[in-house]
C-alpha cells in the first residue's frame, strides 16, 4: 500500500509540474510584470523559449524526479519537488532575461 501512494504522489506531482509555468506566466500578467516584447525575430525567441523551453525543463526534472524512488532522507524531496520548481525557475528566468534585454542591449 505505501508503494501505491508513493506512486500517486510522484504521478500528482509530475502532473501539477505540468501546468506550472502556465501558473507563473498567468501571475506574471496579473502583476503586469510580464515582458512587453516587440514584434519580429525577439517575438519568436521569447514564444520558443517561453513556451517549448518550459516543457523541456519539466520533461528533464520530471525523469530526474524519479530518483526519488531510489534515494532515502533529505534528497527525496527535492527530487520529487523537481517538476514543480524546474519549470518555475525556467519561466522566471526567460520572463526576467526578455524584461531587461532592453537595458542589457544599451
Amino acid at each position: 500500500m505505501l508503494n501505491v501512494i508513493k506512486i500517486l504522489l510522484f504521478v500528482l506531482v509530475n502532473a501539477a509540474g505540468f501546468f506550472v509555468s502556465s501558473v507563473v506566466i498567468n501571475l506574471a500578467v496579473m502583476m503586469d510584470v510580464f515582458p512587453k516584447v516587440p514584434q519580429g525575430p525577439d517575438m519568436e525567441s521569447f514564444r520558443t523559449l517561453l513556451m517549448a523551453g518550459s516543457l523541456w525543463a519539466w520533461a528533464a526534472a520530471a525523469l530526474v524526479s524519479v530518483g526519488y524512488f531510489f534515494v532515502e532522507r533529505y534528497t527525496r524531496a527535492w527530487l520529487l519537488l523537481a517538476p514543480l520548481y524546474v519549470p518555475a525557475i525556467y519561466t522566471v528566468c526567460v520572463m526576467l532575461y526578455f524584461n531587461f534585454k532592453p537595458l542589457l542591449e544599451q
